[in-house]
């Protein structure tokens, strides 16, 4: 009760954050962006406040790294706030340009963030995806933003105290209309199960949320339909091609029934039984990073007051309750992230390579072209070499991904070549919680998502 009065206060007295709205009479026609102001040092500005496109919900580049984004907005209920933005944005995503296949990224912002024309979120997608164009001139590169009410409070110290009440937004956000938006856009992206098209999703923070919460039935729905095939080839579909979540506000034990899923499936030894040894790419990347102190600190002290009056309990994917060595701790899941929860990871710590670490030095940027001349596509059983090399084997470090340079290694924990990965990530990758730039990594995604 006095943390809803200091709200309400605080609404009263500075004002509550609202939501922008690109809604407008210039939405009819696409909004062409001038070439981005700024250097990779200071960090490109694509879009500005007040401009010419700020309330369209459809932008169009046209410069080096040509590509486009159209906005969707979902309301507080988790309602599409304008049908009409989001069937222009599945009519875009799903255009046919001659014989040049589409490259579609979702992203869905989280806390503090919007659809805003100078948000650092939508700066800093624009130059994802510029990357995405200056690596595949041959591909349509096409940018679908999530927008929702990121931030409620615009006091600096202040705002901190909605954590709670934008953690239960994002819910009702993912529950809401979006799941209807996004089932429609994989079936306008990818129509047939051999397109050449991509469709890759991202999450941040509560944006996390959002995407889980609305995929989350569909990935355990896939997944066992996957169980239950006999086909001897890749069978484990997600959403899309591939789903990321980065740093994912959401707490573990949301993960844990489709984590109880796969163990019990995996261990059965007789049908049904879940078998991953003709998967290659993953479906599912969960990362968090070791300097993320909002979701390792800060999201674990909020979920004790959530969590007091609840029962927990040792558990397996076998039995609740469990008190057999290994099982998994209900009040930890309960409290950590699931990004931050190691009885989920898969690998170990993605890093740089060791001869890349000099030449990966960071600068901090709002949002940038991509530093990398190139980034290679590579086959699907590249991938799954790749990721699977194994942690266990002497003096094994992994091995490295080419361009991005990154490194990890399965540490054995899960089933091999489960489509599904979860790990911690270096600082000089994803510094914190809100640094996701980083050119490598956007170059990595789209090395997992594009596999020929």
């Amino acid at each position: 009760m006095r943390l809803l009065l200091i709200l309400v206060t605080a609404c009263l007295t500075i004002g509550c954050a609202s939501q922008p709205h690109r809604l407008s009479a210039a939405s009819k026609a696409p909004c062409e962006l001038p070439p981005p102001t700024g250097d990779p040092k200071t960090g490109y500005v694509w879009e500005k406040a007040e401009s010419k496109c700020s309330n369209s919900w459809a932008v169009r580049f046209n410069g080096p790294g040509a590509h486009g984004v159209n906005y969707v907005e979902i309301d507080e209920q988790g309602i599409l706030r304008d049908r009409n933005a989001a069937e222009d944005a599945l009519q875009y995503a799903g255009e046919v340009q001659g014989n040049r296949p589409a490259y579609v990224v979702v992203y869905v912002h989280g806390w503090f963030h919007d659809a805003d024309a100078d948000d650092e979120n939508v700066q800093a997608f624009h130059s994802a995806l510029a990357s995405v164009r200056a690596w595949h001139e041959d591909r349509e590169v096409r940018g679908i933003f999530i927008g929702w009410r990121g931030g409620s409070l615009q006091l600096p110290l202040l705002k901190y105290l909605t954590f709670w009440e934008r953690k239960s937004t994002s819910e009702e956000v993912g529950r809401g209309g979006l799941l209807e938006f996004l089932l429609r856009l994989e079936q306008a992206v990818k129509p047939t199960p051999d397109s050449r098209n991509r469709l890759i999703l991202v999450g941040h923070s509560f944006g996390a949320s959002v995407a889980f919460n609305s995929l989350a039935h569909v990935f355990l729905e896939r997944f066992l339909s996957g169980v239950q095939s006999s086909d001897a080839s890749p069978r484990y579909r997600g959403y899309g091609d591939l789903v990321v979540l980065i740093n994912p506000a959401i707490e573990a034990m949301r993960y844990m029934p489709f984590q109880s899923a796969i163990r019990y499936y995996s261990g059965r030894l007789q049908a049904p039984k879940a078998d991953f040894t003709h998967e290659t790419v993953p479906r599912l990347v969960v990362l968090s990073s070791l300097g993320d102190k909002a979701t390792r600190r800060a999201f674990p002290a909020a979920r004790i007051f959530s969590t007091l009056l609840e029962e927990h309990q040792p558990i397996s994917s076998q039995q609740s309750p469990d008190s057999v060595p290994g099982a998994y701790d209900e009040w930890a899941m309960d409290t950590q992230t699931v990004g931050n929860y190691g009885g989920f990871h898969t690998h170990t710590t993605l890093v740089f390579a060791p001869e890349q670490e000099q030449a990966a030095a960071r600068t901090e940027t709002r949002g940038r072209l991509a530093s990398l001349d190139a980034c290679r596509n590579l086959n699907a059983i590249e991938i799954r070499d790749l990721l699977f090399a194994d942690a266990a084997e002497p003096a094994s470090r992994g091995r490295t991904f080419p361009d991005s340079n990154f490194r990890l290694a399965w540490t054995g924990a899960m089933p091999k070549y489960l489509p599904y990965v979860l790990m911690d990530v270096d600082t000089q990758i994803i510094a914190d919680h809100s640094d996701i730039g980083h050119p490598s990594l956007v170059c990595w995604i789209n090395q997992l998502a594009d596999a020929d």
